[in-house]
């Protein structure tokens, strides 16, 4: 019994064959197994005879139903581990200027970029698995809008105070055009996912006036929307607040 029990020594030592080596135990558990069975004042032997032979016939065939979710938890378990404890315990701070403060900093007249639009995304950092990652240092740094009813036709994009258009680009992935706005006091708009641009760069624009447009196709169904100030972050929500 001592010697079966190690099969996995004769196994990696020897470098026999595993399903050669387990069909061979099994022929010699099955020749002793009605001796072993009828000897009933010895359980124990009994009991470590069947329990090695369920075992080995695993090894010759094991049940695939058994074993195809290990993959997948074992993938799971690890990524949750990983994210406990190299997340830390806490966010890290913002690197926007949130609250009061920004109101502090705009004072010039503003309007909301979309008439009635409403707000639908703010600035965070991504979280992966419900945590932060350190490694990961993907920072949503605006604000999104989407119209405030539902509308198969486009939606016009509005300045967000008087200005002179900065640039206008074309980002990868298809997300349509992006514009950049200059306003006074050191403020700089951003407006992204638009279809189409009315304006050209150098053009000088008024509050609210309209020089762009959103929603013709699923990659511009809302706004991205950022606001700075001297290149600090700032978070604008509190600016549409109702």
């Amino acid at each position: 019994m001592r010697e079966i029990c190690c099969d996995h020594l004769a196994i990696r030592r020897c470098g026999f064959d595993p399903r050669v080596y387990a069909q061979t135990l099994l022929r010699v558990i099955e020749q002793l197994g009605g001796g072993v069975k009828e000897q009933q004042e010895i359980p124990v032997p009994a009991l470590l005879a069947q329990d090695v032979q369920l075992r080995l016939q695993a090894l010759v065939s094991p049940n695939a139903d058994t074993y195809r979710w290990w993959p997948p938890l074992t993938l799971l378990v690890s990524l949750l581990c990983v994210s406990f404890f190299l997340g830390g315990t806490g966010k890290p701070a913002s690197p926007a200027i949130q609250g009061d403060a920004v109101k502090t900093l705009v004072t010039i007249p503003h309007v909301m970029p979309l008439e009635n639009g409403r707000i639908t995304g703010g600035v965070h950092f991504h979280e992966p698995l419900g945590c932060y990652l350190p490694t990961r240092d993907v920072f949503h740094a605006g604000i999104d809008f989407a119209p405030g009813v539902a509308s198969a036709t486009v939606t016009p994009v509005r300045a967000f105070a008087a200005g002179v258009i900065e640039s206008i680009t074309k980002p990868p992935h298809d997300i349509g055009f992006m514009v950049r706005i200059s306003h006074s006091q050191g403020l700089q708009s951003t407006y992204v996912r638009l279809d189409q641009v009315n304006v050209s760069v150098g053009t000088h624009l008024k509050v609210g006036q309209a020089f762009a447009s959103m929603g013709a196709k699923p990659q511009t169904n809302h706004l991205h929307f950022e606001l700075t100030h001297r290149g600090q972050i700032l978070d604008p929500a509190v600016l549409f607040a109702k």
